[in-house]
């Protein structure tokens, strides 16, 4: 009998789970277009049947965080959909020093701050490695394009 030594990378989900978004760049504007489309097999917490879920979107210049912003809470759903738009002004020259940090945050209202289920670093050499600096050079040279990538939550 032979099998595969190694799996097929499209089908694993991490054990945080997964995130897809998109990726663009217009330099005419000046801005940075995220846009979060899902992510699957997010784990539940201990105890709990269901899960509250949004993704936080944070743009780093040099390491420090210029600006968050939050998609909308989905309800009682491990592979949640969201679909949102961020626009991030970043001009041409900024982008060799950039980052973004896209969290997965578990909504507990009631209790004190919300937990990070698990987040993705996407950005240039000096911040991103792989998958992740693989997404923002696609971004980079197809500009005015939106690239679409899943990536494992760490």
């Amino acid at each position: 009998m032979w099998r595969d030594l190694e799996k097929d990378v499209t089908e694993t989900v991490s054990e945080k789970g997964d995130i897809e978004f998109s990726l663009g760049y217009n330099g005419d504007l000046e801005r940075l277009t995220a846009k979060v489309l899902g992510a699957k097999g997010l784990p539940k917490p201990e105890g709990h049947t269901s899960l509250d879920t949004y993704v936080k979107v944070s743009l780093l210049h040099i390491n420090k965080v210029m600006k968050t912003k939050k998609t909308s809470v989905i309800k009682r759903s491990t592979d949640p959909v969201f679909n949102e738009f961020f626009y991030l002004k970043v001009s041409s020259e900024q982008l060799d020093t950039t980052s973004l940090s896209i969290a997965v945050m578990r909504h507990a209202p009631g209790v004190k701050g919300d937990k990070q289920i698990g987040r993705v670093v996407v950005g240039p050499f000096m911040y991103a490695r792989g998958k992740e600096l693989e997404h923002w050079n696609d971004m980079c040279s197809n500009q005015k394009e939106l690239v679409t990538y899943w990536h494992s939550l760490t």
